[in-house]
């Protein structure tokens, strides 16, 4: 009986790990003809759509929970962070490899403790945490490359962007987490993407010019499978984890998620990995296995 509940978990865990890592796919195959505003701004537009269609089907109401001005603001905040994330995602792309990208998600773990160390307050500082967020970080260090640190080229600057965007989406996973308590996570996600779309949507027809009839297919099928598989289908299957599974199995997916990247990386794209860069990804892996150590929270 236990194998037979296990089993459906252990799917959406791979599933949900398998959607996200696609988003690295599908914002290389994006990038190639459509400017990165433009890709982020239509992933959140579709994203948004999905999820109202699902609180629709749901029957949840939208606004029950959240009329305030202090949750709409919070919900504004959050879901501009959120979109200064994939911005930072796809701009970083237009120099990275989807796999090289892949690795840098792995920052995401230890930035998520440094803000609730240090300025959340909501994780104990252990020794044995640090330990585990500097092996990371070496880690990634081995992913970019010794050469790229160095020589201080697009690659280092487009990792740190990519960093930036990471830290950026934890301070909003933490604000969620304190301004919203109570909120329907599908309520709060849908706001989130509001949001978002809202900034992109405003920045990308500011810079871009985003109605082109040039772009390729390819690109428009990968702005579809960003917006409607990786992020929407993705946010309902981790949410069923969470609710059925508990949140610890659910985030499992931070250590499959890059592995899988590269994979598809490699297996669809045709992109090289260096030995060096996998053994930095699993020495990131083990430092994040570390940073999270007897962590309650």
């Amino acid at each position: 009986m236990a194998n037979s509940v296990r089993g459906p978990y252990v799917a959406g865990l791979l599933a949900v790990s398998v959607l996200w890592a696609g988003t690295f796919l599908f914002v290389k195959v994006a990038d190639r003809d459509i400017p990165p505003l433009t890709v982020m701004a239509a992933r959140a537009v579709i994203s948004c759509s999905f999820m109202l269609l699902v609180l629709a089907v749901l029957r949840k109401p939208l606004l029950q929970d959240a009329r305030s001005l202090r949750h709409q603001a919070s919900f504004a905040i959050c879901g501009l962070l959120v979109a200064y994330m994939w911005f930072t995602i796809a701009r970083s792309e237009t120099v990275l490899s989807a796999s090289h990208a892949a690795f840098l998600i792995t920052f995401l773990p230890v930035s998520s403790w440094l803000i609730g160390v240090f300025l959340a307050h909501t994780r104990v500082f252990r020794w044995i945490n640090l330990l585990g967020a500097a092996v990371a970080v070496s880690g990634i260090g081995f992913m970019v490359g010794l050469d790229n640190i160095l020589r201080g080229g697009n690659e280092l600057w487009s990792s740190l962007l990519y960093i930036s965007g990471l830290l950026a989406f934890s301070v909003s996973a933490t604000l969620n987490k304190r301004w919203c308590t109570g909120i329907d996570p599908f309520v709060l996600t849908t706001f989130n993407l509001f949001y978002a779309a809202l900034g992109l949507g405003t920045l990308a027809l500011i810079f871009d010019a985003p109605f082109s009839a040039s772009y390729h297919q390819d690109s428009l099928l990968a702005l579809f499978g960003l917006g409607v598989f990786s992020t929407g289908v993705g946010y309902l299957i981790f949410y069923w984890l969470v609710l059925r599974a508990g949140a610890e199995f659910a985030c499992l997916n931070g250590y499959l998620v890059p592995v899988l990247g590269v994979l598809m990386g490699v297996m669809f794209l045709g992109e090289s990995v260096t030995s060096l860069q996998i053994l930095g990804l699993f020495v990131a892996l083990s430092g994040i296995y570390l940073s999270e150590w007897d962590n309650a929270s």
